[in-house]
């Protein structure tokens, strides 16, 4: 009964697909972005602050396009708004594939600009809908799920996304004829984006490395294209906006109140 997290908050569909979405958001934005930055840094020899440049083109249409999200509720349903956000995210994902082994760094702005105008559509919602849609008792443990689920939706992108990026460099170059007492090397520069260095052991390499590399990459892409037509069409069925109720959900936590409340509590303090 005085449990931290009472899972009965997510037999109500609308919490449950907000959480989602909030942990989704951070598989399909920061998530992804080391493997992106290792490609900036590795393949196109950007600095830090040239990176933080090029970043921007996904910060600030989330900026800009969070005070239209929030006004657009007024003539469309949340659920519809959030969905829309997330199918627009998944389409800027889709321009990812575009970037080839010649690509420079203005190939990525397209897929920045569309992603960050999918994400500021539904994002600024997540919140206010976390708590809208539970019992008012349990407005601050559903503030709590939904925060929480944001980091963890960043540290299981990056965990995801990196098993499955190592997986297909290590696989391409398994069918390479690299001497074993140097394959432990190459396999951790390829994953690192260091194709820099291994262009200076070998060029022919270096380039099947990054090709390897980039396939990795968009697979990354579309695993989170998918990921957001998931949350797109959950938020369209799902989500309702006004506050519900799941079966007993939270209901031992009700506080108790009323003239027979007080005056036990009288009487218990006078004993």
């Amino acid at each position: 009964d005085r449990a931290m997290i009472d899972f009965r908050l997510f037999r109500i569909p609308s919490f449950a697909t907000v959480t989602f979405n909030a942990f989704a958001s951070r598989m399909f934005s920061f998530g992804m972005l080391p493997f992106i930055i290792l490609w900036l840094s590795g393949q196109l020899g950007l600095s830090a602050l040239e990176i933080g440049y090029v970043s921007s083109a996904l910060a600030v249409p989330m900026v800009v396009f969070s005070a239209v999200g929030i006004a657009v509720v007024r003539w469309i349903p949340v659920g519809w708004v959030q969905g829309i956000g997330m199918v627009i995210v998944a389409g800027g994902l889709m321009l990812g594939l575009r970037i080839g082994l010649d690509s420079g760094w203005a190939d990525l702005i397209p897929m920045f600009l569309v992603m960050g105008v999918g994400t500021g559509l539904m994002l600024p919602h997540v919140m206010s809908l976390a708590v809208e849609v539970v019992p008012a008792w349990r407005t601050g443990m559903a503030s709590g799920l939904a925060n929480t689920a944001l980091p963890l939706g960043t540290a299981f992108g990056v965990a995801v996304y990196g098993a499955y990026l190592s997986h297909r460099v290590n696989n391409g170059l398994d069918g390479l004829p690299i001497p074993d007492q140097f394959r432990d090397r190459v396999s951790e520069a390829a994953e690192a984006g260091q194709f820099r260095a291994l262009a200076e052991q070998s060029a022919p390499l270096a380039e099947k490395a990054r090709d390897f590399f980039l396939d990795g990459l968009h697979g990354i892409f579309v695993i989170a294209a998918v990921l957001a037509l998931v949350g797109a069409l959950a938020s369209v069925v799902f989500i309702r906006k006004g506050r519900a109720t799941a079966p007993d959900a939270g209901s031992d936590a009700v506080p108790a109140s009323g003239p027979g409340v007080a005056a036990g509590a009288r009487s218990a303090m006078a004993e």
